[in-house]
């Protein structure tokens, strides 16, 4: 039987049964929502990069894709990411998903490809490879107090104040690391993100000098998986409230290295683009197999797994001094 593929945007009528879909394949809890954890993928705006195989009126399976951008030394790099990727149990083992990725994959002309999910052997035959430098680090027993000079207050992103906001997109914008690109709007559809909480670290209760965000609904809960800064000092502090995710490697602290996604080569113009400006390797040519490229009059060649890790982690190739790419987890899916 030939597959009928369809999106949301074209079939908004299908919506909860989607979303039906997506949370029976993820054991979702009844009292959390995939369409509030993941609202800027599951947004009706993003409606058309929910795509699904339908059987009669059935959604079947399902693939969604959010395009982003990563800013690398001022200069942004088109990401897709995935996710929401489900098969009805019925029908699995049948190359559902092969087929709907195969189908939607030549729509997306970006540098990178990223998803999530602990199926390493499944997605390696797609292409995807675990790679991106993570480090997580564990819970502290000690619990933080407030000060005269230093509080920290509980929030959400939709109850903050105008100047608030503010003083977060700047903190945002600020540390040494290549971070999803993020404008006014994209702050204003995190904000649908109600299952995530936020802590304001002011000075004075008054500037907000940091914040984090920790939880994110069935997803990431207990993780700080967003902070505005991190540094040896800080760290210690959001320790005293969750586990943390970072890219930043504090020894004393001893964390415990991961991987941030699953990563699969896009557009080879765009990808090569991306790899010179973040790290001056000249790619010369892109096989199913490895990587050929220069790097100060030298020729190398590296398996794609190899190269993936050896340019964004873990075990980042030494000769790369470039900020590690960030992808908070708001921004995850």
């Amino acid at each position: 039987m030939t597959n009928k593929y369809t999106n949301l945007a074209k079939s908004p009528e299908l919506e909860q049964k989607v979303l039906s879909l997506i949370e029976k394949s993820f054991d979702y809890s009844t009292e959390n929502s995939f369409a509030t954890d993941f609202y800027p993928l599951m947004n009706p705006n993003n409606h058309s990069n929910c795509h699904i195989i339908l059987e009669g009126n059935n959604p079947i399976a399902h693939i969604g894709v959010l395009n982003a951008a990563i800013e690398i030394k001022n200069k942004l790099f088109s990401i897709a990411m995935y996710g929401g990727i489900a098969v009805d149990k019925h029908h699995r083992g049948k190359g559902l998903f092969r087929d709907l990725f195969n189908h939607i994959y030549p729509q997306y002309h970006c540098a990178l490809h990223i998803l999530w999910s602990d199926q390493i052997d499944l997605y390696k035959r797609m292409g995807f490879y675990p790679a991106i430098n993570l480090y997580s680090y564990s819970m502290l027993e000690k619990k933080f107090k407030n000060t005269e000079q230093l509080r920290i207050v509980k929030t959400k992103l939709n109850q903050l104040k105008t100047e608030e906001l503010s003083q977060i997109f700047k903190l945002y914008n600020k540390p040494n690391e290549a971070r999803i690109k993020r404008d006014a709007n994209d702050w204003n559809v995190l904000k649908k993100i109600t299952s995530a909480d936020l802590y304001l670290i002011k000075h004075n209760h008054d500037k907000v000098i940091n914040y984090f965000i920790i939880n994110k609904g069935q997803d990431l809960a207990g993780i700080i998986h967003e902070y505005g800064t991190v540094d040896n000092e800080s760290i210690q502090v959001l320790r005293q409230f969750g586990q943390v995710w970072s890219t930043q490697m504090f020894k004393d602290h001893q964390p415990q290295a991961l991987y941030a996604a699953l990563v699969k080569i896009g557009d080879h113009t765009k990808f090569r683009d991306l790899v010179s400006h973040y790290c001056e390797f000249n790619i010369q040519k892109i096989t199913d197999q490895a990587i050929h490229f220069n790097f100060k009059d030298e020729s190398f060649s590296l398996p794609i797994d190899e190269f993936l890790t050896g340019i964004f982690g873990p075990n980042r190739l030494e000769e790369i001094h470039a900020p590690y790419l960030y992808i908070p987890g708001l921004n995850s899916i």
